[in-house]
């Protein structure tokens, strides 16, 4: 090749490169779209089209409009658990923001995966006493907070209304407050057909969410953060256990499965829900599931009550379990300061606003008048879970328990589950089913951890 031809080519690759690196850059994102401005890349939770509308929509459209050098570039990935790690273990990481649920967050810190945000509170003024206790429990890993809660799932008891009366309740006040007013609305509610078929329950208590919470409402706990044990065998979780047992076994197991079997849609939403059918009397939920209810049940007279506690005690409320979700910065994240500011505007200084536009309580204590104010303007005033909304942030106001945050992540419900279902069938009593279900978790934790 001649010496001309050569620098010529030389000449047009040297001067191509900067073009090809910001294609680069602008493909990958994490850059400046455009001179000043910043463009922070969101990995979210699919909550369905009818939900990520709000956050790509009327949510950065407020937050752009505020924050003109910003802009949002959201991510709903099927998994956003697997397209998490994929990006950490990339390298490069090109996103700022990402969605957190309590079961996650632990294996994410072990691998160094989220940066810590306590310097972040303290500058801002933000405090860990300003959130609901139980949701800001689950954003931490001994003191370091490495996110900032969401929205705060309060669970309540909906009733039918005409069931209880037909028990002989008073709708308005039915007095269902402890274990034993539970065991008592148990047997006035159930119903058999002439074959045995077990057609109308109040209360079914088969899901590990149940046991957690009758757990911590019999004092025990799950979970020993500071030497990272397992205590699923703790007396006092043994002891709900075995109350659970006992409601079981006044239906029958085989029976409750069978019912449950009949009804794809037990724990989820649709008009085939035996609440909405009308074939059980209760069903714990948050107030999203109003929606349900308009939709395919317009016609139910529902109410709300707050989850029942062992005695009916006041005090008692500091042991009702909180669930919710919340947002972390990702370790080598391009913009970790435009990224706080925009976790702070949403999740602490315009949470009641966040909230109401996406159905989700917040996290944030002294936004609950906001909120629930909100909520009646986009409602009305006569709308029944408008009224009903200063009961779900009852909860929040003393719930300290929050869903077990361990390394073992989604092991621990699924082997939870399995004990629960040794111990309702009986293959197992209670200690066993938890002595068992404690080892194999500590085993799955400790493997975790390096151990």
């Amino acid at each position: 090749m001649k010496p001309l031809k050569m620098l010529l080519i030389i000449i047009l690759i040297v001067s191509f490169v900067p073009f090809l690196l910001l294609a680069s850059g602008d493909k990958k994102g994490g850059g400046a779209d455009e001179e000043g401005v910043v463009t922070l890349r969101i990995i979210w939770e699919n909550w369905g089209a009818d939900f990520t509308q709000y956050l790509d929509g009327e949510w950065t459209e407020r937050y752009e409009q505020d924050h003109p050098n910003v802009k949002l570039e959201w991510l709903f990935p099927a998994s956003w658990q697997e397209k998490e790690i994929a990006e950490l273990a990339g390298g490069d990481m090109t996103f700022d923001v990402f969605y957190m649920r309590p079961s996650f967050l632990p294996s994410l810190v072990e691998q160094g995966g989220l940066i810590p945000l306590n310097d972040y509170f303290e500058k801002s003024g933000v405090k860990t006493s300003d959130f609901v206790e139980a949701t800001m429990r689950t954003c931490m890993v001994g003191d370091t907070i490495y996110t900032i809660p969401g929205g705060a799932d309060f669970i309540g008891w909906f009733v039918n209304r005409d069931m209880l009366k037909a028990a002989g309740y008073d709708p308005d006040n039915p007095g269902i407050d402890s274990i034993q007013d539970i065991e008592e609305v148990n047997r006035r509610l159930a119903k058999w057909d002439e074959n045995g078929k077990l057609v109308q329950l109040g209360y079914m208590p088969i899901d590990f969410f149940q046991l957690i919470n009758w757990g911590y409402m019999f004092g025990g706990d799950w979970y020993d953060e500071e030497t990272q044990k397992v205590t699923g065998n703790h007396p006092a979780n043994v002891k709900a256990l075995e109350w659970l047992v006992e409601l079981v076994d006044y239906y029958g197991y085989e029976e409750l499965l069978k019912l449950r079997g009949e009804y794809a849609e037990w724990s989820g939403s649709s008009p085939d829900h035996p609440f909405i059918l009308g074939f059980t009397a209760f069903h714990p939920d948050g107030w999203w599931n109003y929606e349900i209810l308009e939709n395919y049940a317009p016609d139910l007279d529902y109410g709300v009550i707050n989850f029942p506690t062992l005695s009916g005690n006041a005090a008692e409320k500091a042991n009702w379990v909180v669930m919710g979700w919340s947002v972390g910065i990702p370790k080598g994240a391009p913009h970790p300061d435009e990224a706080w500011e925009f976790l702070k505007y949403s999740w602490y200084d315009y949470t009641a606003e966040f909230g109401a536009l996406t159905i989700n309580s917040p996290s944030v204590k002294k936004s609950f008048p906001r909120f629930e104010q909100l909520v009646e303007e986009q409602f009305g005033a006569d709308n029944k879970i408008a009224q009903l909304m200063p009961m779900f942030d009852e909860m929040g106001i003393h719930a300290t328990k929050s869903m077990p945050t361990t390394p073992a992540g989604e092991f621990f419900d699924t082997e939870l589950e399995r004990a629960m279902e040794a111990a309702m069938s009986h293959q197992l009593t209670a200690q066993e089913a938890l002595d068992t279900f404690t080892e194999r978790v500590q085993v799955q934790i400790d493997r975790a951890l390096g151990k």
